[in-house]
């Protein structure tokens, strides 16, 4: 994300001149680490100094869907089922909405004073 101040100072202008910019006053080393962290990969990056937007977020989107993928296999452990072969019939469904029943009716305002 960028602040309102950066956002002004690249209005207007192609990847590559902000970019090059950027890399001058920065470094390149410390330029590409910072986009690094923002999940912005070589391949984004070298796409955004061709000024190829596509390319950009054809080559960002998969960066992020590869790293949600880590983050839900990290943190999500595989549902296993097991079947006894002696049932002659399959496992009950489990109700999935049951558990929402704690959701209030109305939105909550978090925000408000009173």
């Amino acid at each position: 994300m960028l602040t309102s101040h950066s956002n002004i100072w690249v209005t207007d202008r192609p990847p590559s001149q902000y970019l090059q910019d950027l890399a001058d006053i920065e470094g390149e080393a410390s330029l590409r680490e910072r986009l690094r962290t923002c999940l912005v990969e070589e391949n984004a990056y070298q796409a955004a100094l061709q000024n190829d937007y596509t390319a950009f977020l054809q080559a960002r989107s998969e960066t992020l869907h590869r790293r949600l993928m880590n983050l839900i296999d990290s943190t999500a452990a595989p549902a296993r089922l097991t079947v006894d072969s002696a049932a002659k019939s399959p496992p009950a469904r489990v109700d999935l909405t049951a558990d929402l029943n704690f959701l209030p009716e109305e939105p909550v305002d978090r925000d408000s004073v009173d």
